[in-house]
Formats: structure tokens, C-alpha cells, sequence
């Protein structure tokens, strides 16, 4: 008589083994009829790399679930975020030792929208998209026509945002609670279907700092893909965007942590640096209308300087470019370090979709 304990493991095996073989594991991300990459990110062999905040891969599956396999690009580990057909599905913790695997259960008899973002920004340091593991991916038709780009600092990002899960201070490290999918910018692009970037990285200015008076800026460390300021690796996007929104100016604003030496804001530096950086946003994508924002963390006097120099800065463009100020109202930012939480971040959304609808009809 059979053993009745060898045919039930044996039962398990045959089950398990056809599960498995029932997912092909597709790696070659540059097939473009598959795989949508959205961001700053960089193509490898047989993996992707997310770079910026909400850097992104896309692609619709069929069958009952969808394996990712995921790792840290250094020895720190990052988060990602998954969608599921326009749904938030969460925020997952990739390891800095080895692959994470992450099975997305699907519905079952129809294709299935899936998107991966990176939460956390670029000096976290990269996460590699190495496999995703499906019965079957099936070709992407892009809805979106519309290319935006978000620059700015860890407001943009979407920094100490996300508090429910690891609340303010009690994370290992300071990008615990980023979530670049619930930020205003993604929240925005989404909103208005359109594909978008991310240019962003915490702490960063126009002329300086949130503590330092000489360290690279926004304008030295754009073009670069990573945000470093290394110019042997260039940032090369293959859309021209028809918006560009920028948002700097709390950190050249800050008094830093109080410790370190902080010189008085100056006028004439910032406005100088951010007309000239606008120069190369327009040699960039002649085309696009650009915004100006003000800052959700600056109000006050602050905000009264803030807000003149843009209008300085659009000033100087007039006679060539349609440029447009935008300033948030009643926001009091709750998140960890008086940053936007996610619901800061969708109240400052909802105040700019009809303006930036308004924009894209402007001639």
C-alpha cells in the first residue's frame, strides 16, 4: 500500500512544479512593446535601473499573479511602490543584501495594469528591476500622449510623507517615510494621464543648500542622470515635456540646523542662478511652458522674498516666454520635518490641476 504521506508530498511537488512552470520570466527591459520606462532611469543588461523618485516600469499581465524581483544597486536599501490598474497596492522595503521578491496576486481572466515605482530618490541609490516573473505580459498600448517634468527638492520627492507605517524618528534612515508615488507632481501627472519625471533631490537649491553655502545645486547636477553632478553620465530624455514645474527655494531660504555657519539669503544670487537655469530648461525643451512655484514650507516674509524673485525671473522672460507663478494657499504642512504629508501633497495637487489644464490651452 502506497505511503500515504510520500503521495501527498508528491501531490505537492507535481502542483508546485506546474505553478511554476507556468511563470516565463521576461528580463529584457528595452522591448518597448512590453515594457513603458518612465524617469530617470538606466537600461542594463537584463535589468533596469530606477534612479530618480518615481522613476518607473509599466506593463500589463495575464494569469493569477506577478513575481518582482528586485535589489538595491548599493549597500543601502530602498522602497518601491506598486500599482495595480490605477489601485495602490503598497510600499515595499528592498533588501541591500540579496534579491527581494514581491508576488502581486492579479485578477484572474482579464490583463492587469501593473506600474513600479522607486519611492525613495536618487542619493538613496538605485534599485535594479532584474525579472518579472508572469504567465504572460502582454503588449502595451501608451494612452498617454503628455510628457510633464517636476523639478525641486524633498518636497517634490515626496520626503516625510508617508507616516503611518514608520512614524517621524522612529525609522533607521532619514528616506524611511519618502513616497514619490503620493507626491504632488505624481499625483498631478496621473491626474491629467500624462507621462512624467521626477527631478528631484532633497535638500537641494538654486544657489545653495539647506546647509551649505558650496555644494552643488540644482543647475550643476540636472543634466546628470543620477543628480550628482558627474557630466560623463548625462541625462538624455527621449520626450520633450510640454510643462515643466519647478519648485526651489525653501533650502536657499533655510537657516540650515542652526550649527553651521548659514550666510543671509541673497536676492541677487538666487535670482541670477534661477534665471539662468530657466535659460537651460528652455535650451532644453524649447517648447514647453514652465511654472514657478512658490513653497508649501515657506510663508511669511520669506515668502513675500520668495515670490518676488520668481516674479523677477518671469519678468526677464517676458518678451520670449509665456511663464506662469504659481503660489499654494492654506497649506500647513504634518509630515516628519514640517514636510507636505500625503495629505498635504493631494490638497496641493488638487489647488494646480485646473491650472495646469488652463496652461496646456494657452498659446
Amino acid at each position: 500500500m502506497p505511503n500515504l504521506h510520500f503521495l501527498t508530498a508528491l501531490i505537492l511537488f507535481i502542483v508546485i512544479g506546474i505553478k511554476a512552470q507556468e511563470l516565463k520570466s521576461y528580463s529584457d527591459f528595452s522591448n518597448e512593446d512590453i515594457f513603458k520606462i518612465d524617469g530617470r532611469t538606466k537600461l542594463l543588461p537584463n535589468a533596469v535601473e530606477l534612479i530618480g523618485s518615481a522613476s518607473s516600469v509599466s506593463f500589463i499581465a495575464s494569469g493569477k499573479s506577478v513575481v518582482i524581483n528586485c535589489k538595491s544597486a548599493t549597500d543601502a536599501y530602498g522602497f518601491i511602490e506598486v500599482s495595480l490598474n490605477g489601485n495602490y497596492i503598497d510600499r515595499y522595503k528592498i533588501s541591500a543584501a540579496g534579491e527581494t521578491e514581491i508576488e502581486i496576486d492579479l485578477k484572474e481572466d482579464s490583463s492587469n495594469h501593473v506600474q513600479i515605482f522607486k519611492a525613495t530618490e536618487a542619493p538613496n541609490g538605485g534599485l535594479l528591476l532584474t525579472t518579472i516573473n508572469a504567465e504572460k505580459l502582454l503588449t502595451y498600448n501608451d494612452t498617454s500622449s503628455l510628457e510633464m517634468e517636476f523639478i525641486g527638492d524633498s518636497i517634490t520627492c515626496g520626503y516625510g510623507a508617508a507616516t503611518e507605517e514608520i512614524p517621524c524618528g522612529s525609522g533607521a534612515e532619514w528616506y524611511d517615510q519618502h513616497t514619490a508615488y503620493y507626491a504632488y507632481g505624481s499625483r498631478i501627472a496621473r491626474a491629467m494621464n500624462a507621462n512624467y519625471t521626477l527631478s528631484s533631490f532633497s535638500g537641494m537649491g538654486m544657489y545653495r543648500n539647506w546647509n551649505d553655502e558650496d555644494q552643488f545645486v540644482m543647475p550643476d547636477v540636472y543634466q546628470t542622470i543620477n543628480l550628482d553632478g558627474n557630466k560623463k553620465d548625462l541625462w538624455k530624455p527621449k520626450k520633450q515635456p510640454a510643462i515643466v514645474s519647478i519648485c526651489l527655494g525653501t533650502n536657499d531660504l533655510s537657516t540650515g540646523d542652526g550649527t553651521k555657519k548659514r550666510l543671509p539669503f541673497s536676492k541677487e544670487k538666487f535670482t541670477k542662478n534661477y534665471i539662468n537655469f530657466v535659460k537651460l530648461v528652455y535650451k532644453r525643451y524649447p517648447k514647453a511652458k514652465v511654472v514657478l512655484l512658490n513653497s508649501p514650507m515657506v510663508s511669511g516674509e520669506k515668502n513675500d522674498i520668495l515670490v518676488s524673485c520668481l516674479q523677477e525671473v518671469k519678468n526677464s522672460f517676458e518678451e520670449t516666454h509665456d511663464i506662469v507663478i504659481f503660489q499654494f494657499k492654506d497649506i500647513n504642512p504634518k509630515g516628519c520635518g514640517s514636510h507636505p504629508n500625503i495629505e498635504d501633497h493631494e490638497k496641493m495637487a488638487i489647488q494646480m490641476i485646473p491650472k495646469y489644464k488652463k496652461l496646456l490651452i494657452r498659446k
